[in-house]
């Protein structure tokens, strides 16, 4: 409960000043620009959900791509990387299992 104040906070400060434009993209004057106007459309309980994530976690490591890469590169097959927006990683792959493995 402690963070449904900083959730209405924040929910209220996205709605009001961080539509996005056209392009998908947020205002640049702002900060976290186009973080916050990727999240414009979202309810409250998934804002809600966000917050509540940050404040409970000790420490969140975030990758960037390059060290990203090399996981979904390692003897998988059909191996994709995809961003939103930069802000975060999915990595999809099909495992290849050996014959013996499966015995």
């Amino acid at each position: 409960m402690v963070c449904i104040v900083p959730s209405a906070g924040l929910w209220a400060v996205i709605k009001l000043f961080y539509r996005p434009g056209k392009d998908g993209k947020g205002p640049q004057w702002l900060p976290y620009g186009d973080y916050f106007a990727a999240l414009h459309h979202y309810p409250f309980d998934e804002t809600h959900a966000n917050v509540f994530d940050q404040l409970v976690t000790p420490v969140a490591y975030y990758l960037r791509e390059d060290e990203v890469q090399p996981w979904v590169a390692s003897g998988f097959r059909d191996a994709a990387l995809r961003s939103h927006r930069g802000y975060s990683w999915t990595g999809l792959a099909t495992v290849e299992r050996s014959k013996a493995a499966e015995e």
